[in-house]
């Protein structure tokens, strides 16, 4: 069996968690015999049995990735994994940032005027893999497609065995000295992920500067925006010597980077199933993560809730993740989603959809 996961034109320039995630399904299929490929249009080889797409945010080029994978391997399969989520209006009305509403606006508008277009690509695939069953079930609902064959849910993964040993007091002081933080902080929040509106940094350098003791690092890429510029600056304000940006780490970093935080934190608007709080659980962290996306699902009690629009709940929930802490059940957890289980699952339903002909 062979697959060709479509790589974004703009993957090198512009890497991001979609990325990383697509990779790493290419090498769990090739832990179980798959012929497994990533790659863009241009330098897709050979004659795949399946071709996997993504993301259901850019209704016009999926629509166009479907047909030119019909006709260019009109014996192969087409999968899609949605990547798709709800937009939660209310919670956005109730963030306060006009940056918020003005991304999220923009976003859940183009979402609704291409309702149709997407409905139209999810209807015409062979195969949807979601990276949940919620969120499986809440593409169906929303785009009124009800059940369906071939309609999978699998979640995503991590690399278990490449998470280090957790570094001593002295050791973690140091990592925390070269990048800024002064001092031993008696709590060190993280937070992985591009600084952006919908990612909610600001509230969550809020929630940071409400609990005593606490320094945060935020990871992740930067580009040269209004909203950046004022999560640096309140930063600064609120946090000044109790934190750091680390800038954009490559992946194969990021276990050890998660090793010297206490909490991770994913206050996002808008998410499905993210990585970063997989990985960072697998590290040794607590995770706390906003009550958007399928993270209870993967995870249940363990992982700490809270709504994105309050920078005082989230405060709340960091307290309560140290207070109470979930580990080692939360790594024992996490264990569960190993990328290699992630492979095989993504397999069969390959192999489901090829034997339906």
């Amino acid at each position: 069996m062979s697959a060709l996961h479509l790589l974004r034109h703009d993957h090198v320039d512009r890497p991001g968690g979609d990325v990383v995630h697509l990779r790493a399904t290419v090498d769990a299929l090739r832990m179980h015999d798959v012929d497994a490929q990533a790659a863009t249009w241009e330098k897709a080889e050979g004659q795949p049995d399946v071709v996997h797409l993504y993301n259901v945010d850019l209704p016009l080029a999926l629509a166009l990735d479907i047909g030119r994978a019909r006709r260019r391997w009109p014996d192969a399969k087409v999968v899609i994994s949605p990547i798709f989520w709800p937009w939660d209006v209310g919670a956005l009305l109730r963030s306060g940032e006009p940056a918020i509403w003005y991304r999220a606006g923009r976003n859940a508008l183009k979402t609704w005027g291409t309702w149709r277009s997407v409905r139209r690509s999810l209807a015409a695939v062979d195969g949807v893999v979601s990276c949940s069953r919620r969120e499986r079930d809440l593409t169906q609902r929303y785009f009124r497609l009800g059940a369906r064959p071939h309609w999978y849910a699998v979640p995503n993964g991590v690399w278990v065995d490449a998470t280090p040993p957790p570094p001593t007091a002295e050791q973690r002081s140091v990592f925390l000295a070269a990048n800024g933080i002064a001092g031993r902080p008696s709590l060190v929040i993280g937070m992985a992920g591009r600084v952006e509106p919908l990612k909610n940094q600001l509230a969550l350098v809020e929630a940071v500067a409400a609990v005593d003791g606490a320094a945060l690092q935020l990871i992740g890429s930067r580009r040269p925006t209004r909203y950046a510029d004022r999560v640096f600056r309140r930063a600064d304000r609120r946090l000044s010597g109790r934190w750091a940006w680390l800038g954009e780490q490559r992946a194969e970093d990021m276990p050890a980077v998660f090793s010297q935080l206490d909490v991770h934190v994913m206050p996002a608007f808008r998410d499905v199933a993210n990585l970063v709080t997989l990985e960072a659980a697998a590290a040794g962290c607590e995770v706390v993560v906003s009550t958007t996306g399928a993270m209870a699902e993967y995870l249940g009690p363990l992982v700490r809730l809270a709504p994105s629009y309050s920078s005082a709940a989230i405060a709340a929930a960091i307290r309560s993740a140290t207070a109470h802490p979930a580990q080692p059940e939360l790594r024992a957890a996490v264990t569960r989603f190993d990328w290699s289980e992630a492979g095989r699952a993504l397999a069969d339903c390959y192999a489901a959809v090829l034997a339906d002909r």
